[in-house]
């Protein structure tokens, strides 16, 4: 599985009784290794770079805990030994390997670079665990049933080679894979809910922004019923809400549909863009006697998907600039 019951916590390495080496503490600290490991990798859904670095740094600070307790079996039955020394290197080497590779990639974005520490950590915690660990807890239980350190060696040695030596192998693919997967899978819901919300807001945006439109349309209509003539001063201003209601529709429907998905810029005057908003938003400014200095530079272009979207904007500044000024 590449998450748990609830969809919304990816697993990137899973635990299973092949990680187990037979010593009750151990086998508890790997797995809180493993526990920490799988919110780091959930930490790049919310790409938030402090609870990245948070999550990477009770890793590591957890990682310096275990391996201390650790150092310490190894050293009781392997004193004065190259495995226990070996051992101890890798250990030490650990934090250094997670900040060579933050500096070899600075400049990428936090997500990136933490994707690539996550990478590294599950191939180095699986092959530290299954080899490595193993290796040494199979030769601790020989030392305890009365062979020298070298006879327990070289026992463990026989033990791990062979068809054990192909499933470590086996097992290395297999959490290589299954975090490859995950992590593309993990990268693309980011995409999806980043896409997801984007729409949201447009969304939120243009339906809010529907109510200049509809608002001024009904506004003149009310007006029209009592004085006819005023219809004819107004029927421009009338049309052109309208066709701007209209617009938003339109763009609110394509959010849904494939034309909505390839944006295509397009040259937009800012000026028209922002006297149309002007135009929409008459009614409003006049209930108040708001005058308008318009001084826009006629030369001014800018690229938008839609003009539409420009006009949003302008809408919801003159909006504001209506709504908090005083009569």
């Amino acid at each position: 599985m590449n998450y748990n019951e609830n969809n919304d916590y990816f697993i990137v390495f899973p635990w299973n009784k092949n990680l187990e080496t037979g010593e009750e503490m151990v086998d508890k600290q790997h797995k809180e290794l493993v526990e920490l490991l799988n919110k780091l990798a959930n930490t790049l859904i919310s790409n938030k770079k402090p609870e990245i670095e948070f999550a990477l740094s009770n890793l590591a600070e957890y990682a310096k805990i275990h391996f201390q307790y650790e150092e310490e079996i190894w050293r009781n039955y392997f004193p004065e030994d190259s495995w226990y020394q070996n051992h101890k290197n890798t250990h030490e080497n650990f934090l250094p390997k997670i900040i060579e590779i933050q500096a070899l990639n600075k400049d990428k974005p936090i997500e990136l670079v933490a994707e690539g520490i996550l990478k590294f950590l599950i191939r180095w915690l699986a092959f530290h665990i299954i080899d490595s660990d193993k290796r040494m807890m199979i030769a601790v239980d020989f030392i305890k049933l009365g062979n020298n350190i070298e006879e327990a060696k070289i026992k463990a040695n026989e033990i791990m080679s062979g068809s054990m030596s192909l499933l470590v192998e086996t097992i290395l693919h297999m959490y290589d894979g299954l975090s490859s997967r995950t992590l593309m899978l993990m990268r693309e819901r980011n995409a999806r809910i980043k896409v997801e919300k984007e729409n949201e807001e447009l969304i939120h945006i243009l339906c809010h922004d529907l109510v200049n439109p509809l608002g001024q349309v009904e506004s003149i209509l009310e007006i029209s019923t009592e004085e006819p003539e005023f219809f004819l001063e107004v029927k421009d201003n009338l049309h052109l809400s309208v066709k701007n209601g209209l617009n938003l529709i339109n763009e609110v429907r394509k959010l849904h549909s494939k034309e909505g998905k390839n944006i295509n810029l397009e040259k937009v005057h800012l000026c028209e863009a922002l006297n149309e908003s002007i135009t929409l938003l008459r009614n409003k400014w006049e209930q108040k006697n708001i005058k308008i200095n318009n001084s826009c530079n006629e030369n001014i272009f800018v690229k938008a998907e839609k003009t539409l979207l420009i006009n949003s904007v302008f809408n919801n500044i003159l909006n504001n600039a209506v709504k908090f000024s005083n009569e």
